[in-house]
Protein backbone atom coordinates (compact mmCIF):
# COMPACT_ATOMS: atom_id res chain seq x y z
CA UNK A 1 0.00 0.00 0.00
CA UNK A 2 2.83 2.41 0.72
CA UNK A 3 4.93 0.89 -1.93
CA UNK A 4 1.84 2.13 -4.13
CA UNK A 5 1.40 5.30 -2.57
CA UNK A 6 5.38 6.03 -3.43
CA UNK A 7 5.59 5.02 -6.73
CA UNK A 8 2.19 6.79 -7.57
CA UNK A 9 3.89 10.15 -5.86
CA UNK A 10 6.97 9.73 -8.04
CA UNK A 11 5.49 9.17 -11.57
CA UNK A 12 3.66 12.30 -10.76
CA UNK A 13 6.59 14.10 -9.87
CA UNK A 14 8.20 12.99 -12.97
CA UNK A 15 5.45 14.04 -14.90
CA UNK A 16 5.52 17.49 -13.68
CA UNK A 17 9.40 18.21 -13.98
CA UNK A 18 8.57 16.80 -17.90
CA UNK A 19 5.96 18.88 -18.35
CA UNK A 20 7.91 22.05 -16.80
CA UNK A 21 11.05 20.90 -19.39
CA UNK A 22 8.67 21.34 -22.80
CA UNK A 23 6.40 24.38 -21.60
CA UNK A 24 10.05 25.77 -20.89
CA UNK A 25 11.51 24.56 -24.52
CA UNK A 26 8.36 26.29 -25.98
CA UNK A 27 8.51 29.00 -23.64
CA UNK A 28 12.69 29.73 -25.38
CA UNK A 29 10.83 28.88 -28.88
CA UNK A 30 8.50 31.52 -28.95
CA UNK A 31 10.72 33.87 -26.96
CA UNK A 32 13.31 33.56 -29.94
CA UNK A 33 10.01 33.86 -32.66
CA UNK A 34 8.85 36.44 -30.85
CA UNK A 35 12.31 38.57 -30.46
CA UNK A 36 12.94 37.71 -33.98
CA UNK A 37 9.29 39.30 -35.36
CA UNK A 38 10.10 42.51 -32.71
CA UNK A 39 13.51 43.24 -35.14
CA UNK A 40 11.32 42.85 -38.00
CA UNK A 41 8.35 44.83 -36.70
CA UNK A 42 10.24 47.36 -34.95
CA UNK A 43 11.57 48.80 -37.57
CA UNK A 44 7.90 50.09 -39.07
CA UNK A 45 6.95 51.00 -35.16
CA UNK A 46 4.79 47.75 -34.22
CA UNK A 47 4.73 44.54 -32.90
CA UNK A 48 5.61 45.09 -29.05
CA UNK A 49 1.89 44.48 -28.33
CA UNK A 50 1.81 41.14 -29.34
CA UNK A 51 5.15 39.36 -28.00
CA UNK A 52 4.01 41.33 -24.10
CA UNK A 53 0.77 39.11 -24.90
CA UNK A 54 2.03 36.15 -25.71
CA UNK A 55 4.60 36.60 -22.75
CA UNK A 56 1.70 36.97 -20.54
CA UNK A 57 -0.13 34.39 -21.56
CA UNK A 58 3.11 31.55 -21.37
CA UNK A 59 4.47 32.55 -17.78
CA UNK A 60 2.40 35.66 -16.38
CA UNK A 61 5.72 37.80 -17.04
CA UNK A 62 5.91 41.19 -18.08
CA UNK A 63 7.51 41.41 -21.40
CA UNK A 64 10.60 43.90 -19.81
CA UNK A 65 11.60 41.32 -17.84
CA UNK A 66 12.69 38.95 -21.20
CA UNK A 67 12.95 41.46 -23.84
CA UNK A 68 16.01 42.78 -22.57
CA UNK A 69 18.73 41.46 -20.24
CA UNK A 70 18.33 43.80 -17.02
CA UNK A 71 20.80 46.34 -16.15
CA UNK A 72 23.04 45.06 -13.75
CA UNK A 73 22.04 47.82 -10.59
CA UNK A 74 25.34 47.99 -8.67
CA UNK A 75 25.71 47.42 -5.50
CA UNK A 76 27.07 49.09 -3.09
CA UNK A 77 30.04 47.06 -2.69
CA UNK A 78 30.61 47.65 -6.59
CA UNK A 79 30.15 51.51 -6.64
CA UNK A 80 33.56 53.31 -6.57
CA UNK A 81 34.02 54.23 -3.50
CA UNK A 82 33.62 57.46 -2.13
CA UNK A 83 36.65 58.69 -0.45
CA UNK A 84 35.70 58.11 3.23
CA UNK A 85 37.01 61.55 5.53
CA UNK A 86 40.07 59.27 6.50
CA UNK A 87 41.30 58.21 3.18
CA UNK A 88 40.55 61.74 1.74
CA UNK A 89 43.85 64.25 2.00
CA UNK A 90 43.93 65.38 5.43
CA UNK A 91 43.02 68.72 5.92
CA UNK A 92 46.25 69.78 8.03
CA UNK A 93 44.97 69.83 11.73
CA UNK A 94 46.71 72.97 13.51
CA UNK A 95 48.99 70.84 15.33
CA UNK A 96 50.47 70.06 11.98
CA UNK A 97 50.05 73.51 10.23
CA UNK A 98 53.51 75.41 10.42
CA UNK A 99 53.12 77.17 13.99
CA UNK A 100 52.42 80.77 13.90
CA UNK A 101 55.61 81.74 16.55
CA UNK A 102 54.36 83.06 19.83
CA UNK A 103 55.54 86.13 21.52
CA UNK A 104 58.04 84.05 23.36
CA UNK A 105 59.26 82.48 20.07
CA UNK A 106 59.69 85.19 18.07
CA UNK A 107 62.95 87.41 18.15
CA UNK A 108 62.14 89.46 21.26
CA UNK A 109 62.55 92.92 20.99
CA UNK A 110 65.46 94.60 23.10
CA UNK A 111 64.49 95.62 26.08
CA UNK A 112 66.16 99.24 27.04
CA UNK A 113 68.77 97.42 29.21
CA UNK A 114 69.74 95.00 26.50
CA UNK A 115 70.42 97.87 23.85
CA UNK A 116 73.80 99.41 23.64
CA UNK A 117 73.40 101.81 26.72
CA UNK A 118 75.33 104.64 25.58
CA UNK A 119 78.05 105.24 28.31
CA UNK A 120 76.73 107.68 30.69
CA UNK A 121 79.39 111.03 31.53
CA UNK A 122 80.59 109.28 34.55
CA UNK A 123 81.69 106.07 32.61
CA UNK A 124 83.02 108.03 29.43
CA UNK A 125 86.61 107.72 28.50
CA UNK A 126 87.26 107.53 32.35
CA UNK A 127 91.16 105.99 32.69
CA UNK A 128 90.73 103.72 35.36
CA UNK A 129 93.14 104.87 38.42
CA UNK A 130 94.77 102.32 40.30
CA UNK A 131 91.72 101.09 42.80
CA UNK A 132 94.54 101.38 45.52
CA UNK A 133 96.51 104.75 44.75
CA UNK A 134 95.25 107.11 47.44
CA UNK A 135 94.97 110.20 45.71
CA UNK A 136 95.40 113.37 48.11
CA UNK A 137 93.34 116.84 46.99
CA UNK A 138 96.19 118.98 45.51
CA UNK A 139 97.20 121.82 48.59
CA UNK A 140 95.24 124.80 48.47
CA UNK A 141 98.35 126.81 49.24
CA UNK A 142 101.12 126.09 46.49
CA UNK A 143 103.08 128.35 47.96
CA UNK A 144 103.43 125.63 50.91
CA UNK A 145 105.10 122.86 50.73
CA UNK A 146 103.93 119.68 52.71
CA UNK A 147 104.47 119.28 56.15
CA UNK A 148 105.77 116.02 56.81
CA UNK A 149 104.33 113.96 59.59
CA UNK A 150 106.68 111.82 61.84
CA UNK A 151 106.35 108.42 62.60
CA UNK A 152 107.42 106.29 66.47
CA UNK A 153 110.62 104.18 64.69
CA UNK A 154 110.78 103.03 68.30
CA UNK A 155 107.60 100.46 68.05
CA UNK A 156 109.02 99.24 64.50
CA UNK A 157 111.50 96.88 62.68
CA UNK A 158 114.27 98.49 60.17
CA UNK A 159 114.62 97.63 56.92
CA UNK A 160 117.42 99.23 54.82
CA UNK A 161 116.73 99.77 51.10
CA UNK A 162 118.30 101.39 48.02
CA UNK A 163 116.97 101.92 44.31
CA UNK A 164 119.09 102.23 41.34
CA UNK A 165 117.73 104.22 38.46
CA UNK A 166 117.83 104.48 34.60
CA UNK A 167 118.67 108.42 35.18
CA UNK A 168 118.21 111.15 37.88
CA UNK A 169 114.60 112.46 36.08
CA UNK A 170 111.43 111.36 38.08
CA UNK A 171 109.79 109.57 35.24
CA UNK A 172 113.22 107.47 35.01
CA UNK A 173 112.91 103.35 35.38
CA UNK A 174 114.36 101.56 38.08
CA UNK A 175 116.80 98.79 37.59
CA UNK A 176 117.77 97.39 40.98
CA UNK A 177 116.00 96.89 44.09
CA UNK A 178 118.02 96.53 47.60
CA UNK A 179 116.82 95.76 50.85
CA UNK A 180 119.03 94.52 54.03
CA UNK A 181 117.38 93.68 57.11
CA UNK A 182 119.70 91.71 60.39
CA UNK A 183 121.75 89.39 58.32
CA UNK A 184 118.83 88.72 55.41
CA UNK A 185 119.84 90.38 52.11
CA UNK A 186 117.15 91.16 49.49
CA UNK A 187 117.97 92.23 45.80
CA UNK A 188 116.65 92.23 42.29
CA UNK A 189 117.20 93.45 39.03
CA UNK A 190 114.60 95.34 36.97
CA UNK A 191 114.79 94.99 33.16
CA UNK A 192 113.63 98.55 32.11
CA UNK A 193 111.63 100.06 29.47
CA UNK A 194 113.68 102.95 28.88
CA UNK A 195 117.36 103.17 27.78
CA UNK A 196 119.94 103.52 30.20
CA UNK A 197 121.53 106.65 30.11
CA UNK A 198 125.47 106.52 29.70
CA UNK A 199 126.03 108.53 33.40
CA UNK A 200 123.89 106.19 34.96
CA UNK A 201 125.52 102.99 33.56
CA UNK A 202 128.94 104.05 34.56
CA UNK A 203 127.83 104.98 38.18
CA UNK A 204 125.67 101.76 38.48
CA UNK A 205 127.69 99.62 35.91
CA UNK A 206 124.18 98.14 34.98
CA UNK A 207 123.71 97.63 30.98
CA UNK A 208 121.49 96.23 28.56
CA UNK A 209 121.47 94.53 25.20
CA UNK A 210 118.27 93.74 24.04
CA UNK A 211 116.29 91.71 26.71
CA UNK A 212 119.27 90.65 28.80
CA UNK A 213 121.03 92.37 31.08
CA UNK A 214 124.59 93.13 32.63
CA UNK A 215 126.14 93.94 36.04
CA UNK A 216 129.79 95.19 35.30
CA UNK A 217 129.85 92.48 32.58
CA UNK A 218 128.70 90.14 34.36
CA UNK A 219 124.86 88.51 32.85
CA UNK A 220 122.36 89.06 35.67
CA UNK A 221 118.93 87.60 35.87
CA UNK A 222 116.21 90.48 35.43
CA UNK A 223 112.66 90.38 35.94
CA UNK A 224 109.38 92.86 35.24
CA UNK A 225 108.97 96.04 37.41
CA UNK A 226 105.75 93.95 38.98
CA UNK A 227 107.70 90.71 39.75
CA UNK A 228 110.65 92.97 41.62
CA UNK A 229 107.96 94.74 43.63
CA UNK A 230 105.90 91.85 44.88
CA UNK A 231 109.10 90.04 45.87
CA UNK A 232 110.27 93.46 47.44
CA UNK A 233 107.03 93.37 49.40
CA UNK A 234 107.14 89.67 50.69
CA UNK A 235 110.79 90.20 51.48
CA UNK A 236 109.45 92.88 54.01
CA UNK A 237 107.62 90.31 55.85
CA UNK A 238 104.28 90.32 57.88
CA UNK A 239 104.90 92.67 60.71
CA UNK A 240 104.55 96.67 59.64
CA UNK A 241 108.35 98.21 58.80
CA UNK A 242 110.24 101.30 58.47
CA UNK A 243 112.25 101.60 55.63
CA UNK A 244 115.21 103.54 55.97
CA UNK A 245 117.56 104.86 53.01
CA UNK A 246 120.11 107.75 52.19
CA UNK A 247 118.70 110.58 50.18
CA UNK A 248 115.16 108.61 49.71
CA UNK A 249 112.78 111.77 50.67
CA UNK A 250 113.90 113.40 47.45
CA UNK A 251 114.95 110.81 44.91
CA UNK A 252 114.01 107.00 46.17
CA UNK A 253 110.65 107.12 47.03
CA UNK A 254 109.16 109.60 44.82
CA UNK A 255 110.53 107.12 41.89
CA UNK A 256 109.40 103.94 43.96
CA UNK A 257 105.48 105.61 44.74
CA UNK A 258 105.16 106.12 40.89
CA UNK A 259 106.40 102.06 40.08
CA UNK A 260 103.93 101.08 42.90
CA UNK A 261 101.18 103.18 41.10
CA UNK A 262 102.21 101.88 38.14
CA UNK A 263 101.61 98.45 39.05
CA UNK A 264 98.65 98.52 41.87
CA UNK A 265 100.59 97.79 44.59
CA UNK A 266 100.33 100.72 46.43
CA UNK A 267 98.05 99.39 49.05
CA UNK A 268 100.03 95.83 49.41
CA UNK A 269 103.33 98.29 50.23
CA UNK A 270 101.30 100.90 52.90
CA UNK A 271 100.33 97.81 54.90
CA UNK A 272 103.89 96.87 55.29
CA UNK A 273 105.77 99.94 55.31
CA UNK A 274 104.03 102.49 57.87
CA UNK A 275 106.73 105.45 57.22
CA UNK A 276 110.40 105.95 56.12
CA UNK A 277 113.37 107.85 57.86
CA UNK A 278 116.07 109.70 55.84
CA UNK A 279 119.79 109.53 56.81
CA UNK A 280 121.06 112.65 54.73
CA UNK A 281 119.63 115.01 57.16
CA UNK A 282 120.18 113.03 60.02
CA UNK A 283 123.47 113.04 59.30
CA UNK A 284 123.71 116.66 58.44
CA UNK A 285 122.92 117.05 62.13
CA UNK A 286 124.52 114.47 63.13
CA UNK A 287 128.16 114.48 61.42
CA UNK A 288 128.08 118.61 60.45
CA UNK A 289 132.17 118.51 60.48
CA UNK A 290 131.90 115.91 57.79
CA UNK A 291 133.76 116.88 54.43
CA UNK A 292 130.11 115.87 52.99
CA UNK A 293 127.10 113.52 53.55
CA UNK A 294 127.72 111.15 50.79
CA UNK A 295 127.01 107.56 51.92
CA UNK A 296 130.60 106.45 50.52
CA UNK A 297 132.19 109.84 52.79
CA UNK A 298 130.07 109.04 55.35
CA UNK A 299 131.19 105.07 55.41
CA UNK A 300 134.85 106.03 55.02
CA UNK A 301 134.55 108.49 57.91
CA UNK A 302 132.86 105.99 60.31
CA UNK A 303 134.38 102.68 58.89
CA UNK A 304 137.80 104.28 57.72
CA UNK A 305 137.57 101.96 54.31
CA UNK A 306 135.52 102.07 50.95
CA UNK A 307 133.00 99.82 49.38
CA UNK A 308 131.67 99.32 45.84
CA UNK A 309 129.34 102.33 45.91
CA UNK A 310 126.22 102.39 43.76
CA UNK A 311 125.49 98.72 43.86
CA UNK A 312 122.24 98.44 45.80
CA UNK A 313 123.05 95.31 47.65
CA UNK A 314 125.90 96.78 48.91
CA UNK A 315 124.99 100.50 49.53
CA UNK A 316 122.48 98.90 52.25
CA UNK A 317 124.77 96.80 54.03
CA UNK A 318 127.01 99.61 53.92
CA UNK A 319 124.37 102.31 55.36
CA UNK A 320 123.32 99.68 58.23
CA UNK A 321 127.04 99.33 59.27
CA UNK A 322 127.32 103.32 59.15
CA UNK A 323 124.40 103.61 61.33
CA UNK A 324 125.38 100.64 63.60
CA UNK A 325 128.42 103.04 64.20
CA UNK A 326 126.93 106.05 64.45
CA UNK A 327 123.93 104.85 66.77
CA UNK A 328 121.53 107.84 66.68
CA UNK A 329 118.73 107.64 68.84
CA UNK A 330 115.19 107.07 68.80
CA UNK A 331 114.41 110.86 68.74
CA UNK A 332 116.96 111.84 65.80
CA UNK A 333 115.10 108.59 63.56
CA UNK A 334 111.39 109.78 64.20
CA UNK A 335 113.01 113.81 63.46
CA UNK A 336 113.46 112.77 60.37
CA UNK A 337 110.55 110.22 59.74
CA UNK A 338 107.57 110.60 56.92
CA UNK A 339 104.91 108.30 55.73
CA UNK A 340 104.13 107.47 52.58
CA UNK A 341 101.44 109.70 52.09
CA UNK A 342 104.04 112.57 52.77
CA UNK A 343 105.00 111.35 49.57
CA UNK A 344 101.87 111.26 48.17
CA UNK A 345 101.19 114.97 48.85
CA UNK A 346 104.31 116.01 47.88
CA UNK A 347 103.35 114.28 44.39
CA UNK A 348 100.33 116.46 44.12
CA UNK A 349 102.26 119.78 45.26
CA UNK A 350 104.66 119.20 42.69
CA UNK A 351 102.49 118.41 39.96
CA UNK A 352 100.60 121.58 40.74
CA UNK A 353 103.69 123.62 40.43
CA UNK A 354 104.58 122.34 37.24
CA UNK A 355 101.08 123.41 35.77
CA UNK A 356 101.92 126.58 37.05
CA UNK A 357 105.89 126.94 35.66
CA UNK A 358 104.12 125.83 32.32
CA UNK A 359 102.29 128.85 31.91
CA UNK A 360 104.82 130.54 32.86
CA UNK A 361 107.23 129.62 30.34
CA UNK A 362 105.45 131.70 27.70
CA UNK A 363 106.61 134.67 28.96
CA UNK A 364 110.19 132.77 29.11
CA UNK A 365 110.09 132.28 25.21
CA UNK A 366 108.83 135.26 24.60
CA UNK A 367 111.66 137.24 26.50
CA UNK A 368 110.00 139.02 29.22
CA UNK A 369 110.59 136.85 32.04
CA UNK A 370 114.35 135.08 33.06
CA UNK A 371 113.82 131.28 33.57
CA UNK A 372 114.63 132.06 37.45
CA UNK A 373 111.54 134.65 37.43
CA UNK A 374 108.96 131.94 36.51
CA UNK A 375 110.64 128.67 38.73
CA UNK A 376 109.97 131.67 41.77
CA UNK A 377 106.62 133.11 40.78
CA UNK A 378 105.90 128.85 40.45
CA UNK A 379 107.40 127.55 43.83
CA UNK A 380 105.57 130.90 45.60
CA UNK A 381 102.38 129.33 44.28
CA UNK A 382 101.91 132.53 41.61
CA UNK A 383 99.96 131.31 38.74
CA UNK A 384 99.58 133.58 35.39
CA UNK A 385 95.81 132.82 35.71
CA UNK A 386 95.69 134.62 39.17
CA UNK A 387 97.81 137.40 37.36
CA UNK A 388 95.02 137.56 34.75
CA UNK A 389 92.29 137.56 37.07
CA UNK A 390 93.56 140.64 39.10
CA UNK A 391 94.39 142.77 35.78
CA UNK A 392 90.79 141.30 34.98
CA UNK A 393 89.06 142.49 38.13
CA UNK A 394 91.16 145.04 40.00
CA UNK A 395 92.90 146.69 37.22
CA UNK A 396 96.93 147.54 36.04
CA UNK A 397 97.39 148.98 40.07
CA UNK A 398 96.44 145.78 41.89
CA UNK A 399 99.16 143.60 39.49
CA UNK A 400 101.46 145.78 40.53
CA UNK A 401 101.53 145.46 44.46
CA UNK A 402 100.81 141.72 44.15
CA UNK A 403 103.95 141.20 41.66
CA UNK A 404 105.72 143.56 44.33
CA UNK A 405 104.77 141.46 47.56
CA UNK A 406 105.40 137.61 46.07
CA UNK A 407 107.60 137.73 43.23
CA UNK A 408 110.00 141.01 42.44
CA UNK A 409 110.46 144.63 43.05
CA UNK A 410 112.59 145.11 39.82
CA UNK A 411 110.00 147.68 37.72
CA UNK A 412 111.48 146.41 34.29
CA UNK A 413 110.23 142.84 35.11
CA UNK A 414 106.84 144.27 36.30
CA UNK A 415 106.44 146.64 33.84
CA UNK A 416 107.30 143.62 30.81
CA UNK A 417 104.53 141.77 32.60
CA UNK A 418 101.91 144.73 32.65
CA UNK A 419 102.98 145.10 28.63
CA UNK A 420 102.26 141.36 28.52
CA UNK A 421 98.34 141.60 29.81
CA UNK A 422 97.82 145.67 27.67
CA UNK A 423 98.45 143.74 24.85
CA UNK A 424 96.05 141.08 25.20
CA UNK A 425 98.33 138.15 26.15
CA UNK A 426 95.83 137.25 28.62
Amino acid sequence: MIRGCAVSTFSESRRETVFFAFLGLCFNFHCQTAMAAAQRQGQDGHGDTEVEEVARQLVGLDVSDISSPPSHKPQPCDVAVTPQPRDVAVTPQPRDVAVTPQPRDVAVTPQPRDVGVRPQPRDVGVRPQPRDVGVRPQPRDVSTRPQARPVNTADHRFVYFDLETTGLELTCHITQIAAHSGEETFSRFVLPKKAISEGAQQVTGITCVGQQMYHHGQEVVSLSITHALDDFITFLGKEPVVLIGHNIKNFDCPRLLIALQACGLVEGFRRMVHGFVDTLPLFRELCPQAENHRQPTLYRHFLGQDYLAHDAREDVKALQQVVDRARPGHDAFTHHSFTLEHIIECQCYKAARDRLRAAWMVLVREGRISQYIADKASDNGLGWEEIRHTFLTDGEGAVRRLLTERLTNVQRIIDSIIQKLQSGGC
